[in-house]
């Protein structure tokens, strides 16, 4: 079966041309350079925009309600919504949906034009390949991110922890389902893929696919999510290229987050992990013990249905994902990414995307506040 966001384009009249542009890249004018350089320039300083707007928002929203907190809560006392357990994120990411992100967009369309990608249909049975695929990619991708973290954690002679995890696992299912499986999907897609694609498709899908890789891997702010949101960054921005709708994205991007966030998260906070693992752990420790295999066994029968259910979610995602990971090898060939209106040569183009002083500015605001998570020092 043929999947269109993976097959080779059907060659038409307009294809000699772009070769013939990549064939002469060298005898693109100074002027066209000139204007590409800016084009980034004025890139870079919307993502450094979209940073400030972002957790500027964010920090607004927590410094307001502690500021108006002491008018609203009576002698102390916390009540209605406010002693409602995720009201601290709510209170964080909601204005910054509703407000940061639309603004965020309008000043995107404002610095830069946008060339739209052909719209495509796609089958229902492609979009669960695509699934498929984005699950492979982001689990092949963390485990790759694992590694190096924890090899930096033993060069720092401790471990990196993982925030995002730790915040994920604190939120209650109302809060996952609305902020993290809808909110952030919609909200990421639309800066990520429409906005940040749009703005770069004209000089090639290759370089619109790769800035939206690193933008979206770099925003999460932490080296842990850093891997894998790179690698299905890459992926979503292939996909809205092929297809031209961000309704596909938006929809792959929600499945994942809304099976790992809120399905498969919510089922292991329902389990008593911890003394799951402290009675393996007496169990293993001295196999003689029937008090404690005794304790074991009981654990492990009183929440039966518990574990079954969340050994079938394990399987069923790295299955899943290792049905996408062989689709995608087997497609491997079919993937092709175009020239766009404007052809940078090979030898200029990394110099003219990344340094100027808009992508300068972004790359060092996020390399900084990395390797400042990674070192302890945030």
């Amino acid at each position: 079966m043929e999947e269109p966001i993976m097959q080779e384009e059907p060659t038409t009249q307009e294809e000699p041309i772009m070769q013939e542009e990549l064939e002469r890249s060298d005898e693109v004018s100074p002027e066209i350079l000139s204007k590409a350089r800016w084009d980034f320039t004025l890139l870079g300083l919307w993502l450094v925009l979209t940073t400030v707007i972002f957790n500027g928002m964010q920090y607004l929203a927590v410094y307001s309600w502690k500021a108006l907190k002491p008018l609203l809560v009576k002698e102390g006392q916390v009540g209605g919504i406010f002693a409602y357990k995720g009201f601290g994120y709510w209170l964080q990411l909601l204005p910054t949906y509703l407000i940061a992100v639309p603004l965020i967009l309008y000043l995107g369309k404002r610095l830069l034009p946008g060339t739209t990608p052909k719209r495509r249909a796609i089958k229902p049975s492609h979009f669960v390949s695509a699934l498929a695929c984005t699950f492979g990619i982001a689990i092949a991708c963390n485990i790759v991110g694992l590694i190096i973290t924890a090899i930096l954690g033993k060069a720092m002679g401790g471990s990196v922890e993982n925030v995002s995890t730790q915040l994920i696992s604190r939120l209650d299912p109302l809060t996952s389902i609305f902020l993290v499986t809808i909110g952030a999907p919609v909200c990421e897609e639309l800066i990520f893929r429409k906005m940040l694609v749009t703005r770069t498709l004209k000089y090639g899908e290759g370089v619109a696919i790769l800035l939206s890789g690193l933008a979206f891997g770099l925003f999460h702010g932490n080296f842990n999510q850093f891997a894998y949101a790179f690698g299905i960054g890459l992926f979503f921005a292939y996909v809205f290229v092929k297809t031209g709708n961000i309704k596909i994205t938006i929809a792959l991007h929600a499945c994942m987050n809304g099976f790992t966030s809120v399905v498969l998260t919510n089922l292991i906070q329902a389990l008593d992990l911890q003394k799951l693992m402290e009675l393996v752990s007496k169990s293993m420790s001295n196999l003689q013990d029937s008090k404690a295999f005794a304790a074991y066994v009981q654990f492990v029968t009183d929440n039966g249905m518990l574990i079954a259910a969340i050994g079938l979610c394990i399987l069923f995602e790295y299955g899943f994902a290792l049905f996408g990971i062989i689709y995608l090898l087997v497609n491997l060939k079919k993937i092709r990414v175009y020239a766009g209106e404007v052809t940078i040569p090979k030898g200029k183009r990394f110099f003219i995307i990344f340094f100027n002083a808009g992508m300068i500015a972004f790359l060092g605001v996020w390399v900084f506040q990395i390797v400042a998570q990674i070192m302890g020092w945030m």
